[in-house]
């Protein structure tokens, strides 16, 4: 952190509590009996401070990540398993970082 010095004195933050954040959802669309293929989702944010979140799916056919704060990201979606291409698919979102807020994109495998 910018601007943070640490000293040696005892100090006591106390306990803080954080927002959830935002969250974007993933729903993959495959083809009628194909099951959909894992995934890898990762959100990097486009401002200061930089920072990501991503997961690895198991294969549902809605994913969701959680965790971000306000601000704008590059999301990208990218099947790991289930025999596809490993085609990156990328998506630019802006959420406000509240708890009940969820970005959709779908992800189209048909």
């Amino acid at each position: 952190m910018r601007g943070v010095e640490v000293g040696t004195a005892d100090v006591d933050l106390g306990e803080r509590e954080f927002p959830a954040g935002s969250a974007v959802r993933v729903r993959v669309l495959v083809e009628e009996g194909q099951a959909a293929p894992r995934l890898s989702v990762w959100a990097q944010a486009d401002g200061a401070p930089g920072y990501s979140r991503g997961l690895n799916s198991g294969g549902e056919t809605d994913v969701v990540l959680r965790g971000l704060g306000p601000g704008r990201f590059s999301v990208t979606s990218l099947p790991i398993m289930g025999g596809l291409p490993p085609t990156r698919v990328l998506h630019e979102i802006e959420v406000d970082g509240r708890e009940r807020s969820v970005h959709q994109i779908e992800l189209d495998l048909r």
